[in-house]
């Protein structure tokens, strides 16, 4: 789904923002001027890559299934101050105890830097290989969780979403589009 007429990264939808782009925290629901009109995907994201959104029908089958480690918002139509039917935003509310192992990540791509301003340790986006999370920092009881790392790059930071086998079985079995899904390595 393509970045929405209308929707910006501002003071609006969050706080607490490093210049390098690592600790903010979304305060408001986004707004948007329209309806997105989503195909055939029962998932879509907004271009930042930290917001993920579903549609009613997948909030169903969670709670049928008894998904847990999320609540959901809505997004405001703007001019109409109303909540959009055909999406909600999930927001992850657990979070993993700090887990890259980082003895045994693959080190020609990957790199780690701290901030000099508010000293957050920043880890280069993955793309080479499985990126290997220590199990016992992993929560093992929810299907929904956040990274304690911020993963960056030049523009942005976002802890990573980590779900359960259970939430990648029912995307499988249910053909939902619109999920991005990539493994990691519990070690």
């Amino acid at each position: 789904l393509a970045l929405p007429k209308g929707y910006r990264c501002i003071e609006e939808f969050f706080q607490e923002s490093c210049k390098c782009a690592a600790g903010w925290k979304q305060i408001a629901p986004f707004r948007i001027t329209r309806e997105p009109k989503l195909g055939k995907n029962q998932f879509c994201y907004f271009g930042g890559g930290f917001e993920l959104f579903c549609t009613p029908l997948v909030l169903d089958i969670f709670k049928q299934h008894n998904i847990s480690g999320f609540e959901t918002q809505p997004i405001i139509l703007n001019k109409e101050k109303r909540p959009i039917e055909s999406l909600r935003q999930i927001i992850v509310t657990e979070m993993a105890e700090p887990a890259v192992a980082e003895e045994l990540v693959e080190r020609e791509r990957y790199n780690q830097t701290d901030c000099l301003i508010c000293g957050r340790t920043l880890h280069a986006h993955y793309v080479r290989g499985i990126l290997p999370l220590r199990r016992t920092a992993l929560k093992p009881n929810v299907d929904f969780q956040l990274t304690n790392e911020w993963f960056w790059n030049t523009s942005s930071a976002r802890h990573e979403i980590l779900v359960s086998q259970r939430v990648v079985r029912l995307i499988f079995e249910n053909k939902w589009k619109g999920a991005e899904l990539i493994p990691i390595q519990a070690v």
